[in-house]
């Protein structure tokens, strides 16, 4: 902080430089900006507005993530109590702060999603997109029916379900239309990549056009779990091979592989 750096000691009698603006406020501990913003309204359907919005996620948002954690909570204290292919398996709050951080300070308004699961990370995506200029929206891929039902009705409890689009069907498929759309090339600030691991590659180099110079891709699960490895190390290589990309490995939670593209 400017006002608490060293300064030498003065020839003369002490004058003190008259502080920058709003210096006194920062380094005084009082931090306006982060003071409590009451109970303000949201935007429409939960949506925050931007910049004069409330500090902190719509109350329903919230609600239904922490709702969503504590059910993958008793999924992995008891992984014999939920079918395979209807478990949750999506990111960690952490992940899902992570990206949102991201999307805000990039601006995104687009974001294009594989692997849909129940919805927890277009939640994220969406609070994000929603905050931005002019609004967004996020296109979110699942091939399972059931998971699809579950997404698109905990989206509607959040309040986001108006600006997320989800698509049922395979993943592969869904980009190969997305793709053969009109704008397809670069249409998205941002693509996530959380699905069958076996198509990995696959996944990444189908999203590659349409992400935009300078947007962002990241890719869940490339450290952890161990059982992952076989696909996500040959991954990680392609994209750090990739001269369309810089990429960089994020060791939180199960690892991110993120990316930007040049």
């Amino acid at each position: 902080c400017p006002a608490r750096r060293a300064r030498p000691r003065a020839l003369g009698p002490a004058v003190r430089a008259p502080a920058a603006a709003g210096e006194a406020a920062w380094c005084s501990g009082r931090r306006p900006l982060c003071a409590g913003g009451g109970a303000g309204k949201s935007g429409p359907k939960g949506v925050l507005p931007g910049a004069a919005g409330r500090a902190r996620m719509d109350a329903r948002m919230d609600a239904v993530l922490r709702e969503l954690e504590r059910q993958e909570r008793r999924e992995l204290d008891d992984p014999g109590s939920v079918p395979g292919r209807q478990k949750m398996m999506a990111i960690t709050r952490d992940i899902g702060k992570m990206y949102n951080i991201m999307l805000r300070a990039a601006g995104a308004r687009r974001v294009l999603e594989i692997g849909t699961s129940v919805g927890y990370s277009a939640i994220w995506f969406a609070e994000a997109v929603a905050a931005a200029a002019g609004g967004g929206g996020v296109t979110t891929i699942e091939a399972e029916e059931a998971k699809v039902a579950r997404a698109r009705a905990n989206l509607e409890r959040a309040g986001v379900g108006g600006i997320v689009d989800v698509v049922h069907g395979d993943a592969l498929g869904a980009l190969g239309r997305i793709s053969g759309g009109p704008g397809a090339a670069g249409r998205f600030d941002f693509a996530f990549i959380d699905a069958d691991k076996e198509r990995s590659i696959e996944y990444f180099d189908a999203v590659l056009p349409l992400v935009r110079r300078g947007g962002l891709i990241g890719v869940d699960n490339v450290l952890r779990p161990e059982r992952f490895a076989a696909h996500m190390k040959p991954l990680v290589r392609h994209a750090m091979e990739c001269e369309s990309v810089r990429a960089v490995v994020v060791p939180l939670d199960n690892g991110e592989l993120v990316c930007t593209r040049l």
